[in-house]
């Protein structure tokens, strides 16, 4: 694992396929919804909200995170700090996790590939909030857009 003392933010390297056409979907038709929409997240499979509050306190490990000095890449330990209350609305559920990490330095906001030992490898949107005592704050929000509801049977065409 190395160390960083730049001035300059490092970066999580890496994007799958997935996160690329959903992060394509984003930038082409300007929101996340049009992303599930047009079933891009059929690779997304992510712990649940549940799943996520019982392993609060537990380490995740961004898997590479790159010095901007010297292009080196090495592995950062992040605690899952809190889950936020679920909000409930028409459109969406939406939960907050918090990370706390090593506070002398952040990474860039972006996609980061986590490793977790009862999830695997994970792909989250972190966002760095800032410093919080010794530790830096990162931040992955959740809006989740139910499905469609399926056409009843009756407003089915019928043929003659």
């Amino acid at each position: 694992m190395g160390s960083l003392n730049s001035t300059k933010k490092p970066s999580v390297v890496g994007i799958s396929a997935c996160e690329f056409r959903i992060t394509w979907a984003k930038a082409t038709y300007g929101a996340y919804y049009n992303a599930l929409r047009w079933g891009t997240t059929e690779c997304v499979t992510l712990p649940s909200y549940d799943e996520f509050l019982a392993v609060v306190g537990s380490t995740f490990t961004v898997a590479a995170v790159v010095d901007p000095d010297t292009d080196d890449i090495f592995e950062v330990d992040l605690r899952l700090h809190a889950v936020s209350e679920r909000i409930f609305t028409r459109i969406a559920t939406t939960w907050a996790l918090e990370f706390r990490g090593p506070g002398e330095w952040s990474f860039e906001q972006g996609i980061a590939s986590l490793d977790h030992e009862s999830f695997g490898r994970i792909d989250l949107f972190l966002v760095p909030l800032g410093p919080i005592g010794d530790e830096m704050s990162y931040e992955a929000v959740f809006n989740l857009v139910p499905e469609p509801e399926a056409a009843s049977a009756s407003a089915a065409p019928t043929t003659a």
